[in-house]
């Protein structure tokens, strides 16, 4: 677990171990959080578990990403890691839209 732990760290760029269980404890939160925000916003907007799959589909295009990221930053600013995220979610839209680093 050891060797884990500090791989995690040296990926992750933290030098510490508690900034690594405070970016743990973000993602776990952001997760949780996300999944009842959606739902909810699922029902407001009228799809069900009847709902067209396509429908379904799009949907989760539309309302994950943006939510899910939006929660991680927030989440994170506020549990001190803003950096971390902030260069987390830049990575990750530079990867879905295959932006090259700058």
């Amino acid at each position: 677990m050891g060797n884990f732990w500090r791989k995690l760290k040296t990926r992750w760029e933290v030098k510490n171990d508690f900034a690594a269980i405070m970016i743990l404890v973000v993602f776990a939160l952001t997760g949780s959080l996300s999944v009842k925000i959606i739902s909810y916003i699922e029902k407001v907007i009228g799809i069900t578990p009847d709902s067209s799959v396509w429908i379904k589909i799009l949907s989760f295009i539309i309302l994950v990403l943006p939510v899910y990221n939006l929660l991680l930053f927030i989440i994170g600013s506020l549990l001190g890691q803003h950096q971390f995220f902030k260069n987390f979610i830049i990575k990750f839209f530079q990867r879905l839209l295959f932006l090259k680093n700058k």
